[in-house]
């Protein structure tokens, strides 16, 4: 998925659980690198577990 996002940002959108709204892949990959960021800032690793509460507007 890193590779479509950096190669190919504005091709294809993903339908979110919501079909009217779509997000591009880059726009995808630059939500989940702020995600990680934030958990990194605060020590929580890649094997804990997490849960993700989201708007629909990521």
């Amino acid at each position: 998925m890193e590779r479509d996002a950096t190669e190919i940002p504005d091709k294809g959108a993903i339908h979110l659980l919501n079909p009217d709204k779509q997000i591009r892949h880059g726009e995808l990959f630059q939500v989940a690198n702020r995600i990680g960021r934030y958990f990194e800032a605060r020590d929580i690793g890649p094997d804990e577990r997490v849960a993700l509460l989201s708007n629909n507007s990521l």
